[in-house]
């Protein structure tokens, strides 16, 4: 399941305006986990300041209110 699903983490990136996604495998190496979320995350913050379209709720969600 994991080579297919990583085959099209590219594609599914760049259609939706370069979002950041990771897979993570966990070998018992907390080191290599923190440094690897620590990078994610600063990914997720740089996306999310520079997206090209705002987010769309579903109905069912009460609209965010602005700062």
């Amino acid at each position: 399941m994991e080579s297919w699903s990583e085959a099209i983490y590219p594609k599914l990136s760049r259609d939706y305006g370069g979002i950041p996604i990771r897979n993570f495998y966990f070998d018992g190496t907390q080191s290599d986990l923190d440094r690897d979320l620590g990078i994610y995350l600063e990914l997720a913050r740089s996306y999310r300041e520079k997206k090209p379209y705002p987010r769309k709720y579903a109905p069912c969600f009460a609209q965010p209110v602005s700062p």
